[in-house]
């Protein structure tokens, strides 16, 4: 026997049976040997190991698949250009506010895409799932087209990630060219992809992303430390994602902030929440470098306006914390924001005399007025809950001067969205609500340049 399968030697066991003792242990041997062998005789496959840009997926079959004409689907057979693998669950906004964009890319390309949705949620049933998309389609009128995994364990395996959308790119051998979130999954990227132009576009690495039990410079971007009191502010950072958190002790003292690929407005608001209160109409950004606060239209260069901050201090109260905020904002950007009262362009809001037939018939308070819905609506809310949403339609601020007090319900046309602003404030005056444009001394909000 050679010295490579001696595994068990022989030795005296608690019995005076010298020949027992040897089946004993020859029977250990063969044990042994045949442990060894089992996942080659069985055809086992190893442990799948990640996948990166430039790697091939092997042709895997996965089952548990979802509308489409078979239950398993090997990943071959979806025959295109391009395959993008897209990581999704049903808890995930940002996941089903990209169906529709979805639809129409697939529309734009045909054959030359394919997508394949695979739940990221290995716990969400077939029940569950089938149930979400029944009642969208009540909410929108829109189906579901895409075949759908569920509990999938090979794909994660492969691409493994911790935040969703995520997106893998796969190229007609099944090479994989990209790794992204939903925002570079745009008409443009794929119309260059299948030009034949190489994709550059910024990898989601979710191994990367930020990690809230380590701060921002120790162990999430490889720089050591350990901190009594600091604070840093950095520009975006590839790879964290982007979150917002805090630690505290049990009488909430907080001694730990951080806000990670954020925009300087959302973090000025943080710093400045009793003074940044009003929308777009209502604040006035005054500074010299006002565009850092801006939305830019080109998506590519969002992220150059999204920025990193972290604090670790003694435990102190939030107002402290945010007092901080304001410091180290003032020190870096040289800003500050105020409220003031100047005379700003709006609307006023009156009742005209139709407005009974709005007049609340009772029922369940409740509204529905998102874009996607079939059925939009305001059912027994008060008029502060339509001024709201007039706030979000319009190019000024809506001042509510009604002076009802009975709560309302008014049914929105299908189309209500596609109305042109003089349409809007027409649909409302036929529902009993006078839109007038009219100049008001108000409160509004400043970020401008600090004079000291």
């Amino acid at each position: 026997m050679s010295k490579g399968l001696l595994l068990y030697k022989w030795q005296p066991l608690s019995t005076n049976n010298p020949f027992l003792n040897y089946k004993i242990c020859s029977m250990k041997l063969l044990i042994g040997i045949l442990a060894m062998l089992l996942p080659v005789l069985s055809g086992a496959q190893p442990a799948l190991t990640s996948l990166t840009i430039g790697d091939t997926v092997p042709g895997v079959i996965v089952s548990n698949v979802y509308n489409y004409p078979a239950s398993a689907i090997r990943l071959s057979d979806l025959k295109g250009k391009l395959i993008i693998l897209d990581f999704w669950g049903t808890w995930c906004g940002a996941c089903i506010e990209s169906f529709p964009e979805m639809h129409k890319l697939k529309k734009e390309f045909g054959d030359n895409l394919q997508l394949l949705f695979i739940d990221r949620d290995t716990n969400e049933t077939e029940t569950k799932v089938s149930a979400f998309f029944r009642k969208r389609k009540l909410r929108t009128g829109q189906y579901f087209e895409f075949p759908y995994v569920l509990h999938d364990t090979t794909f994660i395996n492969y691409f493994p990630n911790t935040s969703v959308p995520h997106c893998v790119w796969l190229d007609s051998s099944l090479k994989v060219v990209a790794i992204t979130g939903k925002e570079e999954v745009t008409a443009a990227n794929i119309q260059k992809f299948l030009s034949g132009i190489p994709l550059s576009l910024p990898v989601k690495n979710d191994a990367l992303a930020f990690n809230p039990q380590n701060s921002l410079l120790n162990g999430n971007i490889n720089s050591p430390g350990d901190f009594i009191y600091r604070s840093v502010l950095t520009r975006y950072r590839e790879g964290l994602g982007n979150t917002i958190g805090k630690s505290w002790d049990k009488n909430k003292n907080i001694s730990r902030m951080y806000i990670i690929n954020y925009s300087l407005f959302l973090i000025f608001r943080m710093a400045y929440p009793e003074v940044l209160k009003y929308g777009a109409g209502r604040t006035f950004i005054e500074a010299k470098d006002s565009l850092l606060y801006m939305r830019p239209a080109n998506d590519d260069l969002v992220k150059k306006n999204l920025f990193c901050y972290e604090i670790i201090t003694p435990p102190v109260p939030q107002p402290k914390i945010t007092a901080y905020l304001r410091s180290d904002l003032l020190r870096c950007f040289h800003t500050i924001a105020r409220n003031e009262m100047r005379p700003v362009n709006c609307y006023i809001v009156t009742a005209n005399k139709l407005v009974k037939s709005s007049i609340t018939a009772g029922g369940s308070r409740s509204s529905e007025t998102g874009k996607e819905s079939l059925h939009k609506y305001f059912t027994n809310v008060p008029v502060a809950e339509l001024t709201a949403f007039l706030n979000t339609l319009l190019d000024r601020p809506v001042v509510d001067e009604t002076g009802i007090t009975q709560h309302i319900d008014i049914e929105l046309p299908q189309g209500f969205y596609n109305y042109s602003r003089e349409e809007m404030i027409s649909f409302f005056y036929r529902c009993g609500f006078t839109l007038t444009p009219a100049s008001k001394v108000m409160e509004v909000a400043v970020i401008s340049d600090s004079e000291n």
